[in-house]
């Protein structure tokens, strides 16, 4: 090993401890974000807010069904829509 590439192993591992010894910001280092992941977690999102929409039509046709057999009086049938709004709203 010639004393020219001694110096310059040298100045690298001088530099390597320097900066080793520098002060870093605290706490776990950021996770890459997988492009491929955020856009299933969106998938999902979006899938969720469909089936609570779905479900939520579904038990006001099933309430107006009942509704419809039963032939009820105007006061269960606001009864009932109140009581669609308070579950809903």
């Amino acid at each position: 090993m010639s004393r020219k590439t001694y110096y310059e192993w040298e100045k690298r591992a001088l530099n390597a401890l320097v900066m080793a010894l520098q002060d870093r910001p605290g706490g776990r280092p950021p996770m890459p974000c997988d492009p491929e992941k955020a856009t299933l977690q969106e998938q999902k999102q979006a899938l969720q807010e469909q089936l609570q929409v779905l479900e939520q039509t579904l038990a006001i046709r099933q309430q107006l069904a009942e509704m419809q057999r039963s032939k009820k009086s105007p006061d269960t049938v606001t009864t009932i829509v109140n009581q669609l709004r308070a579950l809903h709203g």
